[in-house]
């Protein structure tokens, strides 16, 4: 759903792909790899996100969720990941966050001992969401903000610029819930945004701008022509 400016609105769009990629209890994806190192974390890809970010490189995963992956009920989730014996998960891909109900039952089903990284744009964790996360004392979420102001994340993500207060205010909801977590940039946002995107930061907790990864583009063909249609240029 689009607003008067041609923008999608996250919460909108993240409605209509959770009617494609969620069933009841089970959610979409499109695989789960097997860690790639001793010590390494096993991966979920998920389907489906509520973003349109420029510099992605899911494909189909995010374009055309209604054509890949399979249904997996939390159950059958938690059996794939816990088969591989790793350390732990890192659930990432498309918005792991769209299908609350599955996230939570396979939270629950994962054992304590392993590690759950969920990698997540932010834009639905408002207060009762993070509530409802913070039991969870294996998890960590890393929020990947799209940009280092409003304007940068509407560019970016082709979506409504109301989401950048949206990933600001899920870092806050989920330090107030006394859950781990921490911000990350991709490296082709403006660096003079840098110190005021970390002065926000600092203002809700000083251990987030301290925390503040950088994720590398990966420079595919298809991501550089897409970042170039946008007038985005890549180092």
């Amino acid at each position: 759903m689009n607003n008067n400016n041609n923008y999608s609105n996250p919460l909108e769009t993240a409605k209509d792909i959770e009617k494609i990629v969620v069933s009841g209890s089970m959610r979409k994806y499109f695989g789960f790899k097997e860690p790639l190192f001793e010590g390494d974390l096993c991966c979920a890809d998920i389907v489906g996100c509520n973003l349109s970010c420029i510099y992605c490189n899911s494909g189909t995963l995010i374009e055309n969720p209604d054509r890949v992956g399979e249904f997996y009920s939390p159950e059958d989730a938690a059996e794939k990941i816990v088969r591989f014996n790793s350390e732990g998960v890192r659930i990432s891909g498309g918005e792991p966050t769209i299908g609350k109900e599955h996230l939570l039952e396979l939270l629950n089903l994962i054992p304590k001992n392993l590690t759950v990284i969920l990698e997540t744009n932010g834009t639905l964790i408002d207060r009762n969401y993070a509530h409802e996360l913070s039991p969870f004392e294996n998890l960590h979420v890393m929020v990947s903000l799209k940009g280092t102001t409003p304007e940068e994340f509407q560019k970016i993500t082709l979506c409504d610029k109301s989401g950048f207060f949206l990933q600001i205010n899920a870092l806050k909801n989920l330090i107030d819930a006394g859950i781990s977590a921490n911000p990350a940039i991709i490296n082709i946002v403006n660096a003079s945004g840098i110190d005021k995107l970390s002065e926000r930061l600092e203002e809700i907790d000083k251990k987030l701008a301290i925390g503040l990864e950088y994720e590398r583009l990966i420079k595919t063909k298809n991501v550089i022509e897409n970042l170039a249609k946008h007038g985005v240029f890549a180092d």
